[in-house]
């Protein structure tokens, strides 16, 4: 079993499209508020979808965006079953919950891009070549680390 480049582009868009709206668009307050008020969380699944929207306009697909719009909901799901949970049972570890939260995120990508999106050809202005793969490979895991570095930096919000 192996992967092409051109069947790789798209989880990588889907991930960074993931990546950029769910960590490098919510600061600390924001995830207090967007707890707090519906506007903010319906404001945050709107990130959601329009991130991944834009990265796969060069598709120009019909079936990219109706995913794109499934994984939309899906995080709308994941985020308000999250806090939920919290407020029924306050003295569920944060931090474990998080870590399941973003594996939930990234299990539904993974499958949505497997079953959805892995054959997708490449839109016509990319080579395919493994460089410009790399490339957002390598800028995923600065994104991922850069937010966790700045996250323990800021502090969190109390009621």
């Amino acid at each position: 079993f192996s992967i092409l480049p051109s069947q790789i582009l798209s989880l990588y868009l889907l991930l960074l499209s993931h990546i950029c709206a769910d960590y490098l668009c919510q600061s600390k307050k924001f995830v207090y508020r967007k707890r707090k008020n519906n506007s903010y969380f319906l404001f945050h699944i709107f990130l959601i979808w329009l991130f991944a929207f834009l990265f796969f306009l060069p598709y120009r697909s019909g079936k990219a965006i109706a995913v794109v719009t499934v994984l939309a909901i899906s995080h709308l799901a994941v985020d308000k079953s999250k806090i939920r949970l919290k407020k029924r049972r306050p003295e569920i570890n944060k931090k474990m919950l998080n870590v399941i939260d973003q594996c939930l995120h990234f299990l539904l990508i993974l499958l949505a891009w497997r079953i959805f999106l892995f054959n997708l050809p490449l839109p016509s202005f990319f080579s395919g070549h493994p460089r410009i793969l790399n490339s957002l490979a390598i800028l995923i895991v600065i994104l991922i680390i850069y937010k966790a570095i700045a996250g323990l930096s800021e502090k969190e919000e109390r009621k």
